[in-house]
């Protein structure tokens, strides 16, 4: 299963490469370095369902035999729990049973940890190199082998070379890469239950001779589906490779789909696989040609079909795809390269990956080696959710020359990544009547989906879209029409480097002002009946300024204005006139009161504009006096005829409701007529 899906390939000698933490991803706790030299620890690693343990093989340790065999201990298995003081390791160390048993090449763990495996591939107790391997409980007086060791079938089968512990921990799958069933060194893969070490089935035998059929295995969660890889396989060219998928039922494995093949010489194919928790997708690590690649299988109607683009390592001779691990679903893998150069050369790294919108994409950045020759990359282990990831390199020198060591890391961010829209211009809600104006897209983490299709802009169109950084991206906006542009980025639109789905953006507003400040007269253009105490203001919609930029004052305004008898060029009308403080209301004050029935023209011309540079229209008003404090006609006498030098009297009379006095006054339009009144007496 995806606990331990890592494959071995024998060299002569070994660079040896360290590590270096270069990029965002978080480092759980310190280093868990290797005991003294030459241990290589770290060469397989596993971890358990929810990341708080995992086991480190350390292949060439002394363990308790405190010898080795050309320069090879018999190898240890260290388990550790995580605790936010440390890693503390849990119970004692497990050895391996003889001198250059490599006890700890394969290590693999139940979902929950309690249950163990060990491969020991060069165990002799069968035969030479037959190998053998181990499967441990952990009680509560520390880890306690179940049952019999399972040794391997004859000599140098390298039995145990592969190991993969169900996660309900039922079941354990092993690889004997070089056993001779199908053919010398055809390999073969046989299944046992975990508790009793009893065969499951008959034995997996390889089709041809030099396939090191099992050279990887990985078995679903409830033992019941198989992947096994045959690296040196010759399908599509020599070692092309291929990886067959078993199910168990009625009592016998059955293969699950056609063979799935290398696609070219010298890819071996199957190096690693790592089989998801229901058994339906599978992930095949292809390190041989070029920088290697990963790919991944996804079972449906029979057919095995590969799921999204290969996933490419950096650069020729990386071997990346040489470790791989499913979390539980296969949403995400993780995968180790330990012959990039990222750091040194063959410093190693590893990748993680989430499957999404079609294809695999980076989770993070590479989690580089340290040093040269750490060889970073040869063990991992990702755990159920895909958020922890725990990478080995077997080389590294911190606890002595070759110690190796393993770095734990949550590379799962799960915050969602924020954006926030700006423009050079101006803040969020400003005016102007640019053309176009410059907008700054600034994200809180590092990007590489943001595109220009993920902005939306109402009332207006985008061009020059740039990226500047993987957090820094740029755009000209280009209004449509005056008003108000809108600028959004909703979510869900674009991933961080951790596969998260931003947050929306809040809007950005920009109003596209091309129009002149608007004007409205108190007395309205066309009024009759004005008071001849009238006070004239002039009401802008917004404030206003003179045309050369500066403030219009108290002192400044009257240049502004005209106030004119009856018409545009008729007589000045002295007045004062002020603006408000918001510069938005002038008020002209006559310097004395207009006459009755005067006509009044007042105006303004092309002389202030808006914030924008908008200038105004020329605009004017005319309106019509009265005076509103004269006596109503309540009574016209009509004409009156008499005798020449007779004279003619009469009396008027009238009653005020407030009982106030009332006046008479009586005037003749003619010369030779007087007229006076006297106690209400009009003679």
């Amino acid at each position: 299963m995806r606990k331990y899906l890592f494959n071995k390939f024998i060299f002569s000698f070994l660079l040896f490469l360290s590590f270096d933490l270069l990029f965002s991803q978080t480092q759980i706790l310190t280093d868990i370095d290797g005991q003294a030299a030459t241990d290589y620890s770290g060469y397989k690693v596993a971890i358990s369902d929810d990341g708080t343990r995992i086991a480190i093989g350390e292949e060439t340790a002394l363990g308790s035999q405190n010898v080795k065999i050309n320069a090879r201990g018999s190898g240890q298995v260290r388990i550790f729990d995580y605790s936010e003081s440390g890693w503390v390791q849990v119970g004692s160390n497990i050895d391996g049973e003889g001198a250059g048993d490599l006890f700890g090449w394969p290590v693999s763990l139940s979902s929950d940890g309690t249950r163990l495996a060990v491969g020991a591939d060069n165990n002799d107790d069968k035969e030479i190199d037959a190998g053998h391997v181990r499967v441990y409980d952990y009680t509560a007086s520390g880890w306690s082998q179940i049952c019999s060791d399972i040794d391997g079938e004859a000599e140098a089968d390298k039995s145990g070379y592969s190991v993969s512990l169900a996660g309900d921990g039922t079941r354990i799958a092993i690889g004997a890469k070089y056993n001779d069933g199908g053919g010398n060194n055809a390999g073969h893969v046989r299944v046992y239950e975990a508790s009793s070490c009893s065969q499951v089935g008959a034995d997996l035998d390889g089709a041809t001779a030099d396939d090191n059929f099992g050279y990887s295995v990985s078995i679903s969660d409830d033992g019941s589906i198989l992947a096994v890889g045959s690296p040196n396989f010759d399908g599509n060219g020599s070692n092309a490779g291929r990886v067959y998928i078993y199910e168990f039922s009625n009592g016998s494995w059955s293969q699950v789909g056609s063979g799935i093949d290398g696609g070219t010489a010298g890819d071996t194919f199957g190096q690693a696989v790592s089989i998801n928790s229901a058994g339906d997708r599978v992930a095949v690590g292809a390190p041989g040609n070029g920088a290697g690649h990963v790919s991944i299988f996804q079972y449906n109607a029979g057919n095995w079909t590969q799921l999204g683009s290969d996933i490419d390592g950096e650069n020729a001779g990386d071997k990346f795809g040489y470790a791989t691990s499913f979390d539980l679903d296969g949403d995400h893998v993780a995968i180790g390269g330990y012959g990039n150069d990222g750091t040194a050369s063959n410093a190693g790294h590893a990748r993680v990956y989430k499957y999404i919108d079609g294809d695999w994409n980076p989770v993070g950045l590479d989690l580089d080696g340290e040093a040269g020759g750490d060889l970073f990359g040869w063990g991992i282990a990702l755990d159920a959710d895909g958020d922890r990831v725990v990478v080995g390199g077997p080389a590294n020198d911190d606890g002595g020359n070759d110690a190796g060591h393993v770095r734990v890391y949550d590379p799962y961010d799960r915050t969602q990544p924020t954006i926030v829209i700006t423009a050079d211009e101006g803040v969020d809600g400003f005016s102007s009547k640019d053309a176009n104006i410059s907008l700054t897209f600034t994200i809180s983490e590092a990007t590489s989906t943001f595109i220009e299709a993920d902005i939306t802009v109402s009332n207006g169109s985008l061009s020059a879209f740039t990226k500047v950084s993987s957090t820094v991206y740029t755009a000209k906006l280009t209004p449509i029409n005056g008003g108000e542009v809108t600028i959004d980025v909703v979510e869900k639109t674009f991933l961080d480097l951790f596969t998260n789905l931003n947050i929306a953006a809040e809007q950005f507003k920009w109003f596209y002002d091309i129009d002149p400040p608007e004007i409205v007269f108190n007395p309205l253009n066309g009024s009759v009946g004005v008071a001849l105490n009238t006070i004239i203001t002039l009401t802008f919609n917004e404030p206003v300024r003179h045309v050369n930029n500066n403030e219009i004052t108290d002192a400044s305004v009257d240049a502004l204005l005209r106030l004119k008898t009856p018409i545009h060029s008729g007589t000045d009308i002295p007045f004062e006139a002020t603006i408000d403080t918001d510069k938005k209301v002038i008020t002209i004050d006559p310097s004395d009161n207009f006459e009755y029935t005067q006509t009044i023209w007042v105006g303004i011309g092309e002389s202030v504009e808006d914030s924008n540079n908008n200038t105004i229209f020329s605009a004017a008003a005319s309106f019509v006096t009265t005076d509103t404090n004269r006596a109503p006609v309540l009574f016209t006498i009509a004409d009156q005829i008499t005798l020449e030098d007779l004279p003619v009297n009469l009396i008027l009379s009238a009653s005020d409701l407030d009982n106030d006095i009332i006046s008479f006054a009586a005037t003749s339009s003619e010369s030779n007529v007087t007229s006076q009144i006297t106690d209400s007496l009009l003679t």
